[in-house]
């Protein structure tokens, strides 16, 4: 009877992929790096400003400088223009109300 022979290491992860939790946090890292600029912060002021916020506001996600450095990189390549509008909006109970009533047919 032969087993399979496990590989060594850290198992790899999909290439494209990202997990729902690295994707709200990149979200949150943009929304208050953008927030941190329109007020007149300098890029490096911004990003240490971005790391005590989300530290502050959630203490057991992980967050550093450098990620919030690579996350840009990602989503925010330079020269890039945003696919949408810097203001932030509230979604009210009414506005669901419509989505779902679309969904729904």
């Amino acid at each position: 009877m032969e087993m399979e022979k496990k590989g060594k290491g850290r198992p790899r992860q999909a290439k494209n992929t990202t997990q729902f939790w690295q994707f709200a946090r990149a979200a949150r890292v943009m929304c208050a790096y953008d927030e941190a600029r329109e007020r007149g912060d300098k890029h490096s002021v911004a990003v240490r400003g971005v790391v005590e916020h989300l530290k502050r506001s959630n203490p057991e996600m992980p967050i550093s400088q450098t990620e919030v450095k690579r996350i840009l990189v990602v989503w925010r390549p330079r020269n890039a223009t945003l696919p949408y509008p810097r203001t932030a909006s509230r979604v009210t109970r009414e506005d669901w109300s419509e989505i779902g009533s679309t969904n729904e047919s």
